[in-house]
């Protein structure tokens, strides 16, 4: 945990991507220092933003309003595989600005493809980035 939490203090975000369950991931998180209590947890509201029709604006803006708050995402596969799957790239674009934003990811119930996917979407992003 202190090694993390060094990281954290660091500026250095980190990522999971794992097979465990929401409830798993979050205590894991939580005992790895990933998480802290005063942190601002976004998990299923996400998925409603998912679902519903929103325009490209509409998750512009929520996506400017996410930084300068402790938060971090908890997201689980059906969640990200919408993302995913979004060939136009306008919810790709909107995931990679908030989780930019944020001090920890944390995806949950992903297949060792999906995180391959999850690593492949930051990388074209950013390919000086480090997984």
């Amino acid at each position: 945990p202190e090694t993390i939490e060094a990281l954290r203090n660091g500026d250095i975000k980190v990522w999971v991507l794992t097979g465990d369950k929401l409830e798993t991931a979050e205590s894991i998180g939580f005992s790895s220092r990933l998480l802290t209590p005063e942190m601002e947890i976004i998990d299923a509201e996400i998925w409603r933003m998912f679902k519903s029709n929103s325009t490209e604006n509409k998750l512009a803006s929520t996506a400017e309003n996410f930084g300068g708050v402790h938060r971090a995402l908890i997201i689980e596969a059906n969640a990200l595989k919408h993302i995913l799957s979004d060939e136009k790239y306008v919810i790709k674009r909107w995931f990679l600005k908030i989780s930019r934003s944020l001090e920890t990811v944390i995806c949950c119930r992903v297949s060792p493809r999906e995180k391959a996917e999850v690593v492949k979407l930051m990388k074209q992003d950013d390919p000086e980035i480090v997984t």
